[in-house]
């Protein structure tokens, strides 16, 4: 690398590299190095992205060559196979960086590289696939020609595979891949993906898998799902999935609790906040209940708990209800639970203290909470949050003088 393009000095900028009139001469020279050494590839894929940032068709003959040196690599050789991947991870993260280097990519014909990687049979390298493509598809046009392409289905077939030859790991990478495509914000491009229902009724399916560790991951990616409209209303839908829901916040398993409420939480957090999607969410708590109480009879249980991690989440759980009116109602209504959130000494966690304060915040926030949670409750609140988050009392001890002189 400092062959090639010298040192820089501690603060200057690549961009002083790319200004080098003999760049274009130097830039296959740089492929061929991070192809044939591992050390090359921090220091070079920094140079690239910053070259992509700044003049991305500067790349195009570099893209050319590395082409041709993957589509010519003997497919039965294995240090050759971690030299390919190797670059195809290079190329995407060089097509996220915006719009132009991806089309240029796309023009050269390079992403079908990486699609073509998912026809190995290895199902080890499969999970190697699958991390390249949570790289690739990390951008709106990354994840439309992953679905294009049909690569998308591909993973909800993976998705609906018990037995995948590598212990159900690759499985588990393809679930959370549908996880991080949902967290992308781009509702049109995720509203496209559920249109279809595939995607739901894959999730669906995997839900009724034994395996604990597909049943969480299914669970996250639904609590995902949900953030958007349609994921939400085909949640809601689905008695399946609202049993699975309310099955899993009533495991023994501290853990699995708190990955029902994390999911809960996220869709409760969502950004939109339409008159459909309000009653939508009071649907789906409503409907996490049985003879032992509602939703927020567990969150007052789970507030009281030793676990500091169960006691997160279900603040986590708490926040996002309190944005709502029907969420304001049920903790004005559930006996003790406003009581606890105003009782700092309940909490001996500093973090539970900042969620009781934030949770309050969000309470006295909301333009009806006067009215819906009752004048008396509403000052309460508003007082709480005045003292900030770790008032404590202190009570003044009257001085006696001696008087006997």
């Amino acid at each position: 690398m400092e062959g090639l393009f010298g040192k820089l000095k501690e603060g200057q900028s690549p961009g002083v590299i790319i200004a080098d009139q003999d760049f274009d001469s130097k830039i296959i020279p740089l492929g061929n190095a991070i192809w044939d050494s591992l050390h090359s590839v921090a220091p070079g894929t920094t140079l690239l992205l910053e070259v992509a940032k700044t003049e991305p068709s500067k790349l195009v003959p570099l893209f050319v060559h590395l082409k041709s040196r993957v589509s010519n690599s003997p497919q039965n050789n294995e240090q050759e196979r971690v030299k390919v991947l190797r670059i195809l991870f290079l190329l995407a993260e060089l097509g996220r960086v915006n719009d132009e280097t991806f089309q240029l990519l796309e023009k050269e014909e390079c992403l079908g590289l990486i699609m073509k990687q998912f026809e190995t049979e290895d199902v080890l390298e499969l999970l190697t696939v699958i991390e390249l493509l949570e790289v690739f598809g990390s951008s709106p046009l990354g994840i439309q020609y992953t679905i294009n392409s049909g690569t998308l289905k591909k993973i909800f077939s993976a998705i609906s595979e018990e037995d995948d030859g590598c212990g159900g790991l690759f499985q588990n990478k393809c679930i959370d891949f549908i996880t991080t495509l949902a967290r992308l914000d781009n509702p049109e491009i995720i509203s496209k993906v559920l249109e279809d229902k595939s995607l739901f009724n894959v999730l669906t399916d995997a839900a009724k898998s034994e395996r604990s560790d597909v049943q969480e991951r299914v669970m996250i990616a639904l609590g995902a799902v949900g953030v958007h409209a349609l994921g939400l209303s085909l949640l809601i839908s689905s008695k399946e999935i609202l049993s699975f829901f309310t099955e899993y916040i009533q495991y023994p398993s501290v853990d699995q609790k708190v990955i029902a409420l994390k999911a809960i939480a996220e869709i409760l957090e969502r950004k939109s906040l339409s008159s459909e999607e309000v009653d939508l969410t009071m649907n789906l708590v409503d409907s996490l209940k049985n003879e032992g109480g509602d939703f927020f009879t567990y969150i007052l249980e789970f507030l009281k708990k030793p676990f500091w991690e169960l006691r997160d989440s279900a603040y986590a759980a708490l926040k996002g209800s309190a944005r709502y009116g029907w969420g304001l109602e049920k903790i004005a209504t559930t006996p003790g639970l406003i009581e606890v959130i105003l009782d700092r000494n309940s909490e001996e966690e500093p973090e539970g203290l900042i969620w009781k304060f934030v949770v309050v915040q969000t309470i006295v926030g909301h333009p009806k909470a006067k009215e819906i949670v009752g004048l008396q409750r509403y000052y309460d609140c508003l007082e709480y949050a005045k003292k900030g988050i770790y008032y404590s009392r202190t009570e003044a001890v009257p001085i006696l003088k001696d008087l006997a002189m």
